[in-house]
């Protein structure tokens, strides 16, 4: 073989073994709704701290099974918590007050400015950020 019919053998080969282009861009956007609902999980995991939820995670999850995302939890309500699944008392009032917080600081402060506090929050927790 001649060194251009070798490289040229080299990139029909690369050309051959590559997965077509939809499968490829498919599997990009499957990754990226992934980390979307990773991240999503992550923050809704973090407010849930950050108001005092003693098992975050558990109840981060029951958020996700019932597809309630971190930008939702401001609809729920005390009814549909107890339809979710979340049988402690404790707990439902724990986050209908975070949720009574969030509705008193949106209507206080600007969006950009609740959405900056809002990732403070989730960054640092509650007593972190000054709004215990």
């Amino acid at each position: 073989f001649s060194s251009e019919t070798k490289s040229q053998k080299v990139v029909n080969l690369n050309i051959a073994t590559r997965p077509p282009l939809a499968k490829t861009f498919q599997r990009t956007v499957q990754h990226v709704q992934q980390l979307e609902l990773d991240d999503d999980f992550r923050l809704s995991t973090d407010w849930l701290r950050a108001q005092g939820v003693s098992d975050p995670m558990q109840y981060a999850k029951i958020l996700r099974q019932n597809h309630v995302g971190y930008d939702d939890i401001h609809n729920l309500t005390e009814k549909r918590l107890i339809v979710m699944g979340v049988a402690k008392i404790g707990i439902r009032n724990i986050i209908m007050r975070g949720i009574k917080n969030l509705e008193g600081e949106h209507t206080s402060l600007s969006v950009g400015d609740a959405l900056n506090k809002a990732q403070e929050i989730a960054l640092h927790g509650l007593k972190n950020v000054g709004l215990h």
